[in-house]
């Protein structure tokens, strides 16, 4: 994994020179580094940018586009962009750049977002298997560091700021002082999902049909490696494949391969869009008592998957998708009980009696008492005989 500052604290005395010499000044402060971790981006070479291989092994004035591998890989000037849903890792130091020693020497960093505050930790464990050194330290020999990493993941949207503390003793004053650094960064979303949904077909039997429309709005192309749906209780899904029609004997591009909605794999370069559709109904098995009778329905939400050309993965969730209970008769209004006409012959005989199926759905929370009765005013031409009513 590779790493790019971020920004300093106070200028340190380089790499290969010796150190600061010991303060003469009222003042002592330590020197503060955050980097950001993550993995590099493929260089692409433009069309005139010149040959891949070298034109002459001897020419000492080659330009650097004429090398293969010197420039497979770059890094950022500045910070990058970041995505909802990646992890945030950053690796933090605070050097001591004196001859002197410095004394209860601390290090502390959290991430605020929005309303939220969040605590980093030192994530060093999780990584190597290595428990990191104390933090804090009771001495920090001169020349030496207190590094701390932190792993952070991304899930809102937005303006971020990395706060990182430093708690030291002055050697000069003996006085209690700390440093703080402020970092900000934006957290934008590589994917934008929009829906549309069609009930009309299976109304009655509580389906509904949901086509998900994944853009790619960022810079990169992308590889969606998962599409779900996560059906809310008490409703299930399932994806309906949807077969791509192409001309008979024509082979397909590589293109056309990683774009299949079968593939477990789909290449998706900026400003493309992919389409996946999922039928979503009522499980039986379920409680009843989660159906929502009333206003509108929450199916669920739409989980994407992706991963960038240098594997660093992300992942991002849609929106709540919401249907409007089936049988409404208006805003915030619906019918608790459906009457459906299932069964009614094309063709009656006068005199003759016939059967006709119905069927009723209870929509509400509570039982309800089935009563049959028939309406002469709306009934015209009709007989109705029974045991009680004639």
């Amino acid at each position: 994994m590779s790493s790019s500052y971020a920004t300093s604290g106070p200028p340190s005395s380089g790499g290969g020179g010796a150190p600061t010499p010991s303060p003469t000044g009222p003042s002592v402060q330590p020197t503060l580094k955050v980097m950001r971790l993550y993995k590099p981006k493929l260089y692409v070479q433009g069309a005139s940018g010149g040959s891949i291989l070298p034109m002459s092994m001897d020419d000492s004035t080659a330009m650097q586009h004429e090398f293969a591998l010197s420039s497979m890989l770059i890094l950022p000037d500045s910070f990058g962009e970041i995505f909802l849903g990646n992890t945030f890792s950053s690796y933090i130091s605070v050097i001591n750049p004196y001859t002197c020693e410095l004394r209860d020497v601390g290090l502390s960093a959290n991430i605020q977002c929005a309303n939220d505050r969040v605590e980093l930790h030192d994530n060093r464990y999780a990584r190597t298997g290595k428990l990191p050194p104390p933090n804090p330290v009771a001495v920090l020999p001169a020349g030496s560091s207190l590094d701390m990493v932190v792993d952070y993941p991304l899930n809102q949207v937005g303006n971020h700021v990395l706060r990182v503390g430093v708690a030291y003793v002055d050697p000069v004053t003996g006085e209690s002082k700390s440093l703080r650094k402020f970092y900000r960064f934006a957290v934008q979303n590589p994917l934008v999902i929009t829906f549309k949904q069609n009930s009309t077909a299976s109304q009655q039997q509580g389906e509904a049909i949901v086509e998900a429309q994944i853009r790619n709005v960022s810079k990169m192309p992308l590889f969606v490696d998962s599409i779900k749906f996560l059906p809310l209780a008490p409703f299930t899904a399932e994806e309906m494949v949807v077969h791509t029609g192409g001309k008979k004997g024509e082979r397909p591009s590589i293109e056309e391969l990683l774009s299949l909605s079968t593939g477990p794999q789909t290449l998706v370069y900026p400003q493309e869009e992919l389409q996946r559709v999922f039928r979503v109904w009522y499980d039986p098995a379920s409680d009843p008592s989660l159906l929502t009778t009333q206003g509108s329905q929450n199916l669920g939400r739409l989980h994407v998957g992706w991963k960038t050309s240098m594997g660093e993965a992300g992942s991002v969730q849609s929106q709540p998708v919401m249907r409007k209970v089936p049988g409404a008769s208006g805003a915030g209004q619906m019918s608790e009980v459906i009457v459906a006409m299932e069964e009614l012959p094309k063709e009656v005989v006068v005199g003759q009696p016939f059967l006709a199926a119905v069927s009723v759905t209870n929509n509400s929370t509570r039982s309800l008492a089935l009563q049959l009765q028939f309406r002469k005013e709306l009934m015209r031409g009709i007989v109705c005989s029974s045991a009680s009513h004639q």
